[in-house]
């Protein structure tokens, strides 16, 4: 029974050895982003994507919680507007920032999340003229703290936000083309 504790032990030790290592050898920087064409020219999808209350009409998170109470600081579409939420325990509580904004290419927001979990990130939405169309790129950036950046080699970004980005995206065009 001894020898078992000591393997359990020497199991655990080399894990965190492992971790601490291989923290110090992956990068701290996260990045996940998506893109949908629009059959619109960018000056309709940015009518779509430059407030909080356009965002609401697509984002993922919102058909997730219907009963969400959010409340809206500032000028909705400027600089310093700020979108804060409650919802039930998996979409939890945080706001959105409005950081920057390059009409009609660019808007940046930061992401301050408050429950269940504290973090924050960067998210962006760029729109880029293609002929007739717009490509728009919905993604986000966040630095992951050591030594719990080794666990993002193991992560799948698609299998983590794929499916909310893309139906966030789909829901975009839709309410663009229509």
């Amino acid at each position: 029974m001894k020898s078992l504790f000591k393997f359990i032990g020497l199991v655990l030790f080399l894990a965190v050895i492992v971790l601490l290592v291989g923290g110090l050898l992956v990068s701290n920087d996260y990045q996940y982003e998506q893109s949908i064409t629009i059959n619109q020219p960018k000056e309709i999808v940015w009518l779509n994507v430059s407030t909080f209350k356009a965002m609401d009409r697509w984002s993922p998170w919102m058909q997730m919680d219907p009963q969400m109470i959010s409340t809206l600081t500032g000028i909705d579409g400027t600089v310093g507007a700020k979108q804060s939420w409650e919802g039930n325990k998996d979409m939890g509580s945080g706001s959105q920032e409005i950081t920057n904004i390059d009409p009609p290419n660019r808007l940046d927001t930061k992401l301050m999340f408050h429950e269940p979990y504290e973090s924050e990130t960067n998210a962006y939405i760029k729109l880029l003229p293609i002929g007739t169309t717009t490509m728009a790129t919905w993604g986000f950036e966040a630095e992951i703290p050591y030594p719990f950046n080794f666990i993002m080699l193991f992560m799948n970004n698609e299998d983590a936000m794929g499916k909310a980005f893309g139906e966030g995206l789909a829901s975009l065009k839709a309410i663009c083309e229509s």
